[in-house]
């Protein structure tokens, strides 16, 4: 009897635990509950980069990630094709998702709306991209500033 009471609080104690990651793993960026797509896409004037914005839906629309991928569609002769990929980081999703523009040939802007953070920060990849991200402060004046 004694060993039937243990089994069965082994077994529940498996199937706490299996829950417990089912449930963490289903709030996850990669868990099941997230579908991708892609919102935009953009080329440079010469066609040698493509930037895609893509949107992975969490949750129903619980929680909301973007990222940005970019594409060297016709590298220099003898060198492969590669690819790299930022995520956007942003407090004000989704009523704003992030805004891609080519600034320059080479210079890619990704624009993200935030409630109080401005400014730039410039990342250069590869040879010669370029990728810069650009938060754009929406309520800049939300926190008081002492002097």
């Amino acid at each position: 009897m004694r060993w039937l009471r243990f089994t069965g609080m082994v077994v529940l104690v498996a199937f706490a635990i299996f829950g417990a990651a089912r449930l963490a793993w289903g709030l996850l960026p990669s868990g099941p509950s997230c579908v991708t797509s892609s919102q935009a896409e953009i080329w440079t004037p010469d066609r040698a980069y493509k930037a895609t914005l893509s949107k992975k839906d969490c949750n129903m629309s619980e929680s909301i990630f973007y990222s940005v991928r970019v594409d060297a569609v016709s590298p220099r002769a003898g060198r492969p094709k590669w690819f790299t990929i930022r995520n956007i980081d942003t407090d004000e999703y989704p009523e704003n998702p992030p805004q891609l523009a080519w600034a320059a040939a080479r210079q890619l802007e990704i624009t993200m709306p935030t409630r109080t953070l401005r400014g730039t920060v410039t990342e250069h990849v590869g040879d010669d991209l370029v990728v810069a991200r650009v938060f754009a402060a929406t309520k800049p004046d939300a926190f008081p500033n002492y002097p």
